[in-house]
């Protein structure tokens, strides 16, 4: 018998992906015991997701700056630099939205 721990879960849909297959089966047991050989260069960031991770940080201390300055609420324009503020932060392959009471019956089987 098995038992899930499904206490801190979250099923999130993605559009566009291919369903895993047999096909995939092959391929993915080929892969098994190659961690062995891996370098730490193999999962260091790129200069791109460097680039990235410096954007978000100061888009997060902008960002607390905003929400938490002591008389904010009386700045002028503060909705607008609020906008600004969270336009700062960069996206990488945004997902839309999803509606999170869709039917999951499909992802239980």
């Amino acid at each position: 018998m098995r038992m899930i721990n499904a206490t801190n879960v979250a099923i999130v849909g993605i559009n566009g992906v291919e369903p895993f297959t047999e096909a995939d089966l092959a391929e993915q047991l080929a892969l098994r015991g190659q961690h062995a050989k891996a370098k730490a260069t193999d999962i260091l960031p790129t200069r791109a997701d460097d680039k990235i991770v410096g954007k978000s940080f100061v888009a997060l201390i902008a960002e607390m700056i905003v929400a938490f300055t002591p008389g904010n609420s009386q700045w002028k324009d503060r909705k607008n630099i609020a906008e600004a503020v969270a336009a700062m932060m960069p996206a990488d392959r945004p997902l839309p939205p999803d509606d999170p009471m869709r039917d999951l019956s499909g992802c239980w089987t």
